[in-house]
């Protein structure tokens, strides 16, 4: 009896191995896919996802332009503030009640310069993001299309009966650990 569950064991060890490679080689030829389309995908939209990626681009340029200019100013304005002959000047008060007026608008128009840019780089990622996740979409219903996806979910499928059989038998045969080493199933074979 027992030697009829070792058989059967080494059957269904054989066929697991099977299974195995069958799902790597279907794994491969989906990852072919997914490239090959990746691939023509790019081809067809590069330009328009180079325009988003451009215009990502420039606006963080402006961004660090801006910034700059809001710097050199603020810098301007504390020079202003620490020159000793501007200080002792009798127009100095006027001076700096208008300059610090005229910068806090420069810095508040500015800043909403920035907040504007801040928004269309928001709406540029999601676009970059909206292509992306439509290239996932139409790859994975490519893949579905070719018979690859069903051919795979059923080598899954016949994957866990197999598991779920092995480890029903493991038990019952004496010689054999309690749990099984599945990146090994040859020296499981070999030892029995």
């Amino acid at each position: 009896m027992t030697g009829k569950r070792i058989d059967f064991f080494k059957a269904l060890l054989i066929d697991l191995e099977d299974t195995y490679n069958e799902l790597n080689k279907v794994s491969e030829d989906i990852s072919g896919i997914s490239s090959k389309h990746l691939e023509q995908y790019n081809f067809i939209n590069k330009e328009n996802r180079n325009s988003e990626v451009n215009k990502l681009r420039t606006n963080i340029e402006k961004i660090k332009e801006y910034n700059n200019h809001i710097t050199d100013e603020i810098n301007r304005w504390y020079i202003f503030t620490n020159d000793p002959q501007e200080i002792i000047k009798l127009t100095f008060p006027l001076k700096f009640y208008f300059r610090r007026l005229k910068l806090r608008k420069e810095i508040a128009v500015t800043n909403k310069q920035i907040s504007k840019i801040f928004i269309e780089n928001r709406l540029i990622k999601e676009t970059l993001k909206k292509m992306e996740r439509m290239i996932e979409a139409n790859t994975l219903e490519q893949i579905k299309n070719s018979g690859m996806y069903k051919e795979y979910e059923a080598l899954l499928q016949k994957k866990e009966e197999r598991l779920s059989d092995l480890r029903y038998l493991l038990p019952t045969i004496p010689s054999l650990p309690k749990e099984l080493d599945l990146n090994n199933i040859s020296n499981i074979y070999v030892n029995l």
